[in-house]
C-alpha cells in the first residue's frame, strides 16, 4: 500500500509541475481583464546575451538526482497521456516504480 501511495504521490507531482510550467508560459499582457494590457517588456525581441558566462558547478550526486527525478517526471507524464487513453503500458509503470525505488533508496543514505 506504501508504494502505491508513492506512485500515486509522484503522479500528483508530475501533474502540478506541468501545469505549472504550462501556466509560467502566458506573459501578464496577454491575460484577459488585466489592466497591463498592451505593455510589452523592456527587452521584447532584442537578443539577450550575458556579459560573463557563469559557471554552476553542481555535486555529482545532485546531478545524479536531478537526472532520476527528471526522467521520472517526463515517464509519468507520458503514462497520464497513456491513461487519457486507457493504454496501460506495463513496461512505463515499472521503469516508474524503479525510478520512485532509486530515489527511496538514495534518500536513505
Amino acid at each position: 500500500m506504501d508504494k502505491i501511495g508513492s506512485v500515486v504521490f509522484s503522479v500528483v507531482v508530475a501533474v502540478v509541475l506541468w501545469s505549472v510550467q504550462a501556466g509560467g508560459q502566458v506573459e501578464l499582457a496577454e491575460l484577459p481583464g488585466n489592466s497591463l494590457v498592451g505593455l510589452k517588456s523592456p527587452a521584447a525581441g532584442k537578443v539577450q546575451t550575458c556579459s560573463q558566462p557563469e559557471k554552476l558547478i553542481v555535486p555529482r550526486e545532485v546531478a545524479k538526482r536531478a537526472r532520476i527525478k527528471a526522467r521520472l517526471v517526463d515517464v509519468l507524464h507520458d503514462s497520464l497521456l497513456d491513461d487519457t487513453k486507457g493504454v496501460v503500458n506495463l513496461a512505463r509503470e515499472k521503469e516508474i516504480k524503479d525510478l520512485v525505488d532509486q530515489l527511496t533508496k538514495e534518500k536513505a543514505y
